[in-house]
């Protein structure tokens, strides 16, 4: 498979087009889009419905959330970039095609792929946590941990959309800082290898590679276009971050008068525009995700369609 660079400044064009993805067919697409943000919101409204306090809750939701991430959610969203490359190219595709790693023996190629990255992650985990503990900040961590905690609880107490009284804060631990600056260091690597993984999955699902060749595409790809992206990431991070305040607050004020006409009303309230705002934000991050497989990986030279290989066959 064809691996280049796109070039310095192809990321904006990406991030311009992914706008107006789908746009052959935007309801279906956002409707696969919302069908794959519900599926990974089902175990937080599980935890919540039930309760959502104890720790017992806690690890069921966890531990549901992990089979959906690694069962389910890669064949939806392998539908999903079939779809869009549907869309892109003019051809009518239907709501039944999200499914189809399912059926069209890719289904053990795509989780095979899911698991492969999840190892990837791992070992970058234990990376930061080698370098965490070769600064010291690794002994701050269960601290840290605690802290995060506190006020996951205080914000859980007080309510979406509602800010946590000042005064109610926890101070934070001396180790804060030096957790914070771990996590700095590693978040472009983070980012790339998130980009690797959309990537691979696409290189198996749609030109059916098998799991380590679509792995080691998408990282080649990805690296290779690291500059890009990350210059991409840094020019609007400051916009990003002031687009997100104002949409904080603005969404506070309206979650708080729903309030007003009773904790149910404002709990809808809260789901809906959450939920929302979660399928615009996912729309242009796979439409992005996307564009960038377009460009770097040689997407358009490559047959189109999902591999039609017998069920249980591996390529490497």
């Amino acid at each position: 498979m064809n691996i280049r660079w796109a070039g310095l400044t192809a990321p904006f064009r990406w991030l311009v087009a992914a706008i107006d993805i789908g746009r052959h067919q935007p309801g279906l697409v956002l409707a696969a889009i919302a069908t794959i943000v519900a599926l990974e919101a089902l175990p937080g409204l599980f935890a919540n419905l039930l309760g959502g306090g104890s720790s017992t809750t806690v690890m069921v939701a966890q531990f549901a959330g992990l089979l959906l991430g690694l069962l389910v959610a890669p064949v939806l969203k392998a539908g999903l970039y079939d779809l869009l490359e549907r869309s892109e190219q003019g051809r009518d595709g239907t709501y039944d095609e999200l499914f189809a790693g399912f059926r069209n023996g890719r289904y053990g190629a795509l989780v095979a792929v899911t698991l492969l990255t999840v190892g990837v992650f791992l070992l970058t985990g234990l990376a930061m946590a080698l370098a965490a503990a070769l600064t010291g900040a690794l002994a701050d961590l269960p601290a840290v941990a605690a802290w995060f905690e506190q006020v996951q609880a205080l914000q859980a107490k007080a309510g979406a959309g509602t800010p946590v009284p000042p005064d109610q804060m926890p101070m934070p631990p001396q180790g804060l800082v030096g957790i914070g600056l771990v996590m700095l260091a590693f978040s472009p690597v983070l980012v790339v290898l998130t980009i690797a993984s959309h990537w691979a999955l696409i290189a198996v699902a749609l030109r059916g590679l098998g799991p380590v060749a679509g792995l080691a595409t998408g990282l080649r790809a990805a690296f290779v276009n690291a500059p890009s992206i990350l210059l991409v990431l840094l020019v609007l991070l400051l916009p990003l971050l002031l687009i997100a305040g104002m949409a904080a607050l603005l969404l506070g004020g309206i979650i708080a008068l729903a309030n007003l006409a009773g904790p149910a009303v404002g709990n809808l309230v809260s789901t809906l525009l959450v939920m929302g705002i979660a399928i615009v934000l996912s729309g242009v991050a796979y439409g992005f995700l996307w564009q960038g497989w377009q460009d770097s990986c040689g997407g358009r030279d490559e047959p189109t369609g999902p591999s039609t290989a017998p069920p249980g066959h591996f390529e490497a």
